[in-house]
């Protein structure tokens, strides 16, 4: 009834989106007496569901049978007759039927004769070849599985459908879920691992299909996206028509298995090639820690770097068996394949770079040792836990031989990182914290910079999810300075409503979480008399320090205002750039510590009286000490602190 409305109500142009068939001549032999007969025409299994004009057909008589005939134009490939204009017992159409030239129907969707060389030839009744066992798209697009995803449908024509994306270099073939049996692919005999002398099937082609246990691979030679399989399992022809979407951004990815004594049973995935400006791709290897001399390593180009099942592997090409790379390096062809990888003769590090830029002839090469720069950030993604560091070049600061300096690395919690210059192990040590600077939204934490040959640990476990850092390391000075570029500035504008002067005064964070957003202002630095303008800068972000929470709004301002010698809460309120600064309304005539924190909407003025520290020392709950840059330290030794103990910030001296 869909088809039928569709067809009476707008669906009568052509669509350019057409299955391989020819034109056609279909009948229809009007056994149970419709008073008139109708018929469209129309494209199954396409993205595209246009139709031709739902039309009365005249009838004809051909060896005594009364035949209504309608012509269905090259690409389309089902019709459907109606019975119009009366709906006679509920009966109003015929299934979906296949467009076969000569074929005559009934009103019970029953394929009763053929229409040859102009004679009417009756036959039995077609039933559609039944097929009992469920079958899948499965190959090495989807690690030879049998998923729901890749289930084909049944069709009440007897063929079998699924749509889905096959991409450039994919084996694959159509099975059940037991390879004990048969499985629909190429001609037996052919070598899988070359996909030159496979079945190479394309969009818009139709292929007739080997159905058993010996059968070989086929092999999508472009990407086809949104494509639609139709499997005729009665004639064993394999159909693929035209779909479309967006093909996805393919990645090349390095992989190596350091367990190459044991058959190369681990292979380590997680190093994605970066590609370069001339298109090339090039990755790092650190297999300086592996327990064997010889590493396993392949290629890989896929979605994702998880393993073998979301791209398509490569292998040496014209070579028999493994091809033994030495540590003198070298350039080597490829081609896809999974029967042999290339052997890495060293532990040290590996630079691999492909070249994919000649279709026909890709290339890999291979250099062993510190190539990369003289100096490197070398980092190792959270999760992979492989030593498959990736190098980031430093560049020499000018007027200096020992100090280099990064470009911004995206780093998150858990990475792991060392440096390398001039083929020395470095790493900073993270429990020493030398000095914080926090100057322009931007947050240096200073470390104390050792040589990887020492007793201790040579790979620092990134603490903060930071994003953009950049690393300047001094060999001579011993020390390793971490910028994380993305953290954000907070500053505090006090204004003179009397005489219009600003001061600005920088708050510094509270912990040493660079994405932590907690930033406060140290007591001395700042007396309000009340009456001064205040707001707050976070970023590209203005606050406001509204302290009349939790009051009811009509209460007068003396009650509303925070008490002297208390913390006082404010609600942090955002500031549009256009808005003056409202008037201070808290704590006066003390020095201050303020604390904001953004993320939570709130900040408080503490008074730094001797009341204060006596409250601090009184408190039950533990202390939390920072250092006069905001840094939390937490075996405080002599010296001057911020401590925070429950809802009390003081000033000490220990």
């Amino acid at each position: 009834m869909k088809k039928l409305l569709s067809a009476l109500f707008g669906a009568c142009m052509l669509t350019s989106a057409a299955v391989s068939a020819d034109a056609a001549t279909v009948y229809f032999e009007n056994t149970n007496n419709w008073t008139t007969v109708y018929s469209y025409s129309f494209q199954k299994n396409t993205s595209n569901a246009d139709t031709t004009p739902l039309r009365a057909l005249t009838a004809t008589t051909i060896d005594g049978h009364q035949l209504y005939g309608r012509e269905i134009p090259a690409g389309y490939n089902y019709v459907i007759f109606v019975n119009m204009p009366n709906w006679e017992n509920g009966k109003i159409q015929t299934e979906d039927l296949v467009a076969t030239d000569g074929y005559v129907y009934n009103a019970k969707s029953e394929h009763i004769a053929t229409i040859t060389n102009g004679q009417y030839v009756p036959e039995s009744v077609i039933t559609p070849p039944v097929v009992t066992d469920d079958l899948y798209l499965s190959g090495s697009g989807n690690g030879w599985g049998t998923s729901d995803e890749y289930k084909f449908e049944k069709q009440e024509d007897g063929t079998l459908t699924l749509t889905t994306s096959i991409y450039n270099g994919t084996f694959f073939k159509i099975r059940t879920t037991s390879w004990d049996k048969p499985a629909y692919g190429g001609p037996e005999g052919l070598d899988n691992n070359n996909g030159s002398v496979l079945t190479n099937v394309n969009v818009n082609g139709t292929y007739t299909l080997v159905n058993s246990t010996s059968s070989s691979n086929l092999y999508a030679p472009v990407d086809m996206v949104n494509v639609t399989l139709t499997l005729d399992p009665s004639t064993n022809k394999l159909s693929i028509s035209d779909g479309s979407g967006e093909i996805p951004t393919f990645k090349w990815f390095c992989a190596y298995d350091a367990d190459a004594q044991n058959n190369g049973i681990s292979w380590h995935f997680g190093n994605e090639m970066e590609e370069q400006t001339e298109g090339t791709y090039k990755c790092s290897l650190d297999l300086t820690g592996t327990q064997s001399e010889t590493n396993y390593f392949a290629i890989f180009r896929g979605l994702q770097n998880s393993d073998w099942n979301t791209g398509t592997r490569y292998q040496p090409k014209g070579v028999s068996g493994n091809q033994v790379v030495t540590e003198t390096g070298g350039s080597y062809g490829m081609q896809q394949g999974t029967a042999n990888v290339w052997e890495l003769k060293g532990n040290g590090v590996w630079t691999i770079v492909v070249d994919p830029r000649d279709a026909d002839n890709p290339t890999v090469s291979f250099d062993w040792g510190d190539s990369t720069g003289e100096a490197n950030v070398m980092v190792n993604q959270a999760g992979d836990d492989d030593h498959s560091f990736k190098a980031y070049a430093m560049t020499a600061v000018s007027g200096s031989t020992s100090k280099f300096q990064s470009e911004a690395i995206a780093l998150g919690e858990g990475d792991e990182l060392k440096f390398t210059i001039h083929d020395v192990d470095y790493f900073y040590d993270p429990s020493v914290v030398t000095s914080t600077v926090q100057s322009g939204g931007k947050l240096t934490i200073t470390y104390p910079l050792k040589d990887g040959s020492t007793a201790e640990s040579g790979v620092v476990t990134f603490d903060y999810n930071a994003g953009d850092v950049v690393f300047v390391i001094d060999i001579e000075a011993e020390t390793a300075a971490v910028t994380f570029t993305n953290a954000p500035g907070a500053t505090m504008t006090v204004t003179d409503p009397t005489t219009g002067d600003s001061t600005i005064h920088e708050l510094s964070k509270v912990t040493g979480n660079p994405a932590g957003d907690e930033f406060i202002l140290n007591a001395h630095e700042i007396e309000f008399v009340g009456g001064e303008l205040v707001d707050f800068r976070i970023g590209t972000k203005r606050y406001w320090p509204d302290f009349n929470i939790n009051t009811p709004a009509n209460a007068p301002a003396n009650v509303r205002r925070a008490t002297l010698n208390s913390v006082a809460n404010f609600e942090l309120k955002e500031l549009a750039d256009a808005d003056p600064a409202p008037a201070w309304n808290g704590p006066t005539n003390t020095p201050m510590y303020i604390r904001i924190s953004p993320s939570e909407g709130i900040g408080q003025a503490q008074p730094d009286t001797t009341t204060a520290v006596e409250a601090i020392e009184a408190a039950d709950e533990e202390a939390v000490y920072f250092n006069m840059q905001g840094m939390r330290v937490n075996n405080p030794e002599k010296g001057l602190y911020i401590v925070k103990k429950g809802n009390k910030v003081a000033k000490i001296v220990k």
